[in-house]
């Protein structure tokens, strides 16, 4: 059972932490800001403030009257199209192959051996899951930290 002492220490302690926390949120509120028009009191009429502050201090785009000369500069146009392209189950295929099989495991906890040992179970789950990512569709993302557990017996030959 706490003493007396105890409770009110406890007590002091608790109006310390009370008192600390309301003199941060004093210091850092801000009561008013001076404006053209006078002061802004309201936190809408100080949101305002500060955004027409700020956006006459950033100003607005200017529309640009001149251009680059890219051929003076040596630039040669390269078709960049291939590299919005959808991945084939070739190019997915051949990166497995060329994992390193016993290097630190990826983030998944896997190593390389396990791709290539297990690459005709997984192929097609992989592959679904690399064109999910590639076509934005990744509502269920979660999944990926999802775990099922499943207890299988041992067998003789284990």
């Amino acid at each position: 059972m706490p003493t007396l002492e105890a409770n009110m220490d406890q007590q002091r302690r608790h109006q310390y932490t009370q008192l600390h926390a309301n003199m941060r949120k004093k210091r850092s509120f801000i009561a008013m800001l001076n404006g053209e028009s006078g002061p802004a009191i309201s936190q809408e009429s100080k949101i305002t403030l500060a955004h027409t502050h700020f956006s006459n201090l950033i100003g607005t785009p200017s529309t640009r009257t001149r251009g680059l000369n890219w051929n003076e500069l040596g630039y040669n146009h390269h078709d960049l199209d291939d590299l919005d392209a959808p991945f084939t189950e070739q190019e997915i295929e051949v990166m497995i192959k060329e994992m390193p099989a016993e290097k630190a495991p990826s983030p998944d906890g896997f190593i390389g051996h396990f791709y290539k040992r297990c690459w005709s179970i997984i192929k097609h789950d992989l592959i679904e899951a690399i064109m999910s990512f590639y076509n934005h569709r990744i509502s269920k993302l979660g999944l990926i930290n999802a775990a099922n557990i499943v207890l299988l017996p041992k067998t003789s030959r284990a």
